[in-house]
């Protein structure tokens, strides 16, 4: 029988994709074991659904849902420092492997490979430190629309895509004015050089400024 493990996810996006690349390696690790997610947003529920290492996502599961799987799972993986997922495996009552806490000395994914490696005696692989996102062809019809719309070929066109904002800039629509610089995003007029250099070089570039609604205003034309 396959042992089962439950992990939570991240709140957010980035944090969320983040993780992906431990979700792979704990998957390896564990070989044919039965990996779910406790997805805490329906944003980190989205992201995961059709990830190939995961077999189930509970989006913030229900006291009777949590009844239910207690006893079901051998291990409980802890990669955040958030109480609503402490309290999930707490509920779960199941012993726990907490790397919460890892050194900020590197890109997160890198560091959670390597506290993971180092914990479960396991070298891990700088190069697979990839996110992964499972499209469906739903999601690759609208894409394709969307690029459509604004004249765009992926097979004529190179694109490369730039997400220009963070959390920080988003929650700034609350303000009289609009941010466009914090500490954890580039400079954006370093964004605006590079994207001038690179279809410079290369007219046939395609720059696709990604992000959410409430970084739209980082977009605007009067900016680039």
């Amino acid at each position: 029988m396959a042992i089962k493990i439950v992990t939570a996810s991240a709140a957010r996006l980035g944090d969320t994709l983040f993780c992906t690349p431990a979700y792979r390696f704990i998957a390896t690790f564990f070989k044919d074991c039965q990996l779910d997610v406790i997805a805490l947003t329906p944003l980190a529920a989205s992201v995961l659904s059709n990830n190939l290492h995961i077999h189930q996502v509970l989006l913030r599961p229900e006291v009777s849902t949590l009844d239910a799987l207690k006893g079901q799972y051998a291990l409980g993986i802890n990669l955040h420092d958030s109480k609503e997922a402490k309290r999930y495996f707490a509920d779960l009552a199941i012993p726990l492997l907490d790397i919460s806490h890892v050194p900020d000395n590197g890109p997160k994914a890198e560091r959670l490979l390597r506290a993971l490696g180092g914990i479960l005696e396991k070298p891990y692989d700088a190069a697979g430190c990839g996110y992964e996102i499972v499209t469906t062809p739903a999601d690759e019809a609208a894409v394709n629309r969307l690029l459509a719309t604004h004249q765009v070929d992926p097979k004529e066109h190179t694109l490369i895509a730039v997400h220009i904002g963070c959390h920080g800039l988003a929650k700034s629509r609350f303000r009289l004015w609009q941010r466009t610089q914090h500490h954890k995003a580039w400079p954006l007029e370093k964004f605006i050089g590079l994207t001038k250099r690179l279809t410079a070089y290369n007219p046939s570039l395609r720059i696709l400024i990604t992000g959410s609604a409430e970084e739209a205003h980082l977009a605007k034309p009067a900016l680039w």
